[in-house]
Formats: structure tokens, C-alpha cells, sequence
């Protein structure tokens, strides 16, 4: 029975512990609604150093009279003129055809001739590295894949779309 009431005691010092952490943590964005404190907008009333005013960035205005800023001289900006700027899109890289890929090519030179794929895979298989690229146009209507095995051409196959009946 006294073990009970011992435990039961830890665990509500625990409870309140992290309730009071959760409370207080300055991790948190923005202060707790629970806490008891001036409202919004109201100031204490404790005697110390006199406030500083609220924004600090507020600059009092000085009067200036006409002869100063005539006398002033002002910068002269020259107009700079608009140049139209012109992005040069780099030509698109050939779509590979299956008669445009030979047997046994190196997996460089077809990534150099046809760029990037839209899609690799790349797997192991005793030893072996096997690849698949597929290059793919016309938003997907139009695919070529090219598979290869340790970085050379070991089969090529296109997809087309089928002509409208």
C-alpha cells in the first residue's frame, strides 16, 4: 500500500514537471496563453529607469528650410537603358530509334549522343550490372529503352502509340 502511494506521488511530480516544462519552453514560437502576466498592451507600474520608447527606428523629423535644400546638391542618376535579355534553350538531344542503337555499344556513347534518360534502373545480377534506360518523348506516347549489361548495349526496343482508328 505505501509503494502504491509512492508511486503515485512520483508519477504526479513527473505529470506536473512536464506540464511546467511544456509551459515555459523557449522553443516554443510564441507564449503561452496559460501564463499570468501583464495583458497585451498594458505596462507595469514598477518604479526603475524610465521606458524606452516602443520603436526604436522612429527618427524625430528636423525642419530644414528652403535655402538648405537648394543649397544641397543632388545626385545625378543617369538612366540606364533596358536590355532585353535572351535565353538561348540548348537544341534538344535526338530521340533514339532502335536502328540508331547498335549491339554491344558503350553505355558513354549513348548518353552522350542521346543525353540524359527520363528513367534509369540499375540492378545486380550475379555479378553483373544490368541498366535500363528509357527515353521517352511526347509526354510518354513515344518510349525507347535500351538495356545494358556492365556498361554495354545488350538490347533496345520502342514503344509507339497506336494510330487513331
Amino acid at each position: 500500500m505505501k509503494d502504491g502511494i509512492v508511486l503515485f506521488v512520483v508519477c504526479m511530480l513527473l505529470v506536473g514537471l512536464i506540464g511546467w516544462w511544456y509551459v515555459r519552453d523557449p522553443f516554443h514560437p510564441s507564449p503561452s496563453a496559460n501564463l499570468i502576466g501583464p495583458a497585451a498592451g498594458e505596462e507595469s507600474k514598477s518604479p526603475g529607469p524610465p521606458k524606452k520608447p516602443k520603436n526604436p527606428n522612429t527618427q524625430v523629423k528636423r525642419q530644414v528650410s528652403p535655402e538648405t535644400v537648394a543649397a544641397e546638391p543632388r545626385p545625378a542618376f543617369a538612366a540606364i537603358p533596358a536590355v532585353p535579355l535572351s535565353v538561348a534553350a540548348a537544341p534538344a538531344p535526338p530521340f533514339p530509334a532502335v536502328d540508331q542503337i547498335s549491339k554491344g555499344a558503350a553505355k558513354v556513347g549513348i548518353a552522350e549522343t542521346f543525353g540524359p534518360p527520363a528513367l534509369s534502373v540499375t540492378a545486380s545480377n550475379d555479378g553483373h550490372v544490368l541498366e535500363t534506360y528509357v527515353y521517352a518523348r511526347d509526354r510518354g506516347q513515344a518510349l525507347t529503352f535500351i538495356r545494358f549489361e556492365d556498361g554495354i548495349v545488350l538490347s533496345a526496343y520502342s514503344k509507339s502509340p497506336r494510330p487513331l482508328r
